[in-house]
């Protein structure tokens, strides 16, 4: 779903979450706002595929509309999971064969680039860069791409931490998730060069992998 979905937003999509489809009118007077200021809310969230608009026939006069909660708009106020995936995330690292712990992080990076890839855009590595620090910061993650003075290949930061609770200075092995996931979605080798664990900047930087770089 596109990430334009403002906090503002989220009074409108209960209001639609209550069971039945609702005319402009009708969320004007529930919200407690003028049916212009719902309108126009509406149509960032039709565009952001979180509300449908469907037609009602009328026998007279113009048509009329109302709007109700797409699966993805439901899926919007539903997502809560991030104790879950610290659980999962405790239970996984308990796998004690190293080899299936592995296998189990490559496949869980290369799900997560699936999901993503398709958003990428770009034909070199810097617009395919580019694209993907516009994909982050489009899902609230603070990024952002730097071309070294020395004429290096440009490098990707990222400030703050995506995984809160479970990274840290002796966990790394969401850098290593990130890594491959990088790496399948911009088609070829990425090398985090520093953790934010342990950067004076709080970023995690990564850099496209040369030849003979592992």
């Amino acid at each position: 779903m596109n990430r334009i979905i403002e906090k503002s937003d989220r009074g409108l999509l209960e209001t639609l979450q209550r069971g039945r489809k609702m005319s402009v009118d009708e969320l004007a007077a529930a919200l407690g706002v003028t049916a212009t200021a719902v309108r126009q809310r509406l149509d960032r969230l039709i565009a952001a595929g979180a509300v449908f608009r469907e037609e009602i026939r009328q026998t007279r006069g113009r048509p009329a509309f109302v709007y109700a909660l797409t699966a993805a708009g439901q899926e919007f106020l539903g997502n809560n999971l991030t104790a879950l995936a610290k659980v999962l995330w405790s239970e996984i690292l308990q796998i004690e064969d190293k080899a299936i712990l592995s296998q189990l992080l490559d496949r869980i990076s290369r799900r997560l680039a699936e999901q993503w890839q398709l958003s990428l855009t770009g034909k070199t590595d810097h617009e395919r860069l580019l694209s993907l620090a516009r994909l982050l910061r489009d899902n609230q993650i603070t990024a952002a791409v730097e071309t070294p003075s020395d004429g290096e290949l440009p490098v990707l930061k990222i400030s703050g931490c995506p995984y809160p609770g479970i990274s840290g200075p002796d966990q790394h092995q969401i850098c290593d998730v990130e890594k491959t996931m990088f790496s399948q979605m911009l088609g070829r080798p990425v090398r985090l060069t520093e953790c934010r664990c342990h950067s004076a900047e709080g970023c995690c930087t990564f850099a496209f992998a040369t030849e003979n770089t592992n």
